[in-house]
């Protein structure tokens, strides 16, 4: 006539186990903001040694630099530097780098990157030689005000 009360089962975590779900995500996300808001950490800036800043008036950027804007296979804008290198001094370069500065409409630097466009996979840029190069970008400010850039060497490779 009576019957034994049934034993109702539990489903669902424990308070205890809430609590600390909630703690982790908690800290989880407070990292995640902290780490957001700082931003990937840039990389320094290539500084000249002195013997490549005596070496620089021997290093010509051609005066025929060109510009295109392509589409790429993604549909983004991709951005084509031409130009020429010239050694004028007496010594090889492995490799050189340049700042490529992009600018707003009031000449306010937007973007800057670097590229290299002497590359030791190429060989050293011989005395005397002359070498075109290449640079393509993908992602500059949309502040630029798509003028060209501005162009200057920023570290110099010797092969000797």
């Amino acid at each position: 006539m009576f019957e034994a009360p049934k034993q109702v089962e539990k489903s669902g975590f424990s308070p205890t186990v809430l609590a600390v779900i909630a703690v982790v995500a908690l800290i989880g996300g407070t990292v995640g903001y902290l780490l957001y808001q700082r931003g990937p950490a840039e990389a320094p800036q290539p500084t000249l040694t002195e013997e490549a800043r005596s070496y620089l008036p021997n290093l010509a950027l051609s005066d025929d630099t060109g510009m295109a804007a392509k589409e790429d296979a993604l549909g983004q804008t991709l951005l084509e530097i031409t130009g020429a290198i010239t050694n004028n001094g007496d010594r090889a370069c492995r490799s050189v780098e340049v700042n490529v500065v992009f600018f707003d409409p009031n000449g306010i630097e937007t973007d800057r990157q670097r590229s290299l466009i002497v590359n030791p996979r190429q060989g050293p840029l011989q005395p005397a030689e002359t070498r075109q190069f290449r640079m393509a970008f993908d992602n500059i400010s949309p502040a630029w005000n798509q003028a060209f850039p501005s162009l200057f060497i920023s570290q110099i490779d010797f092969a000797d």
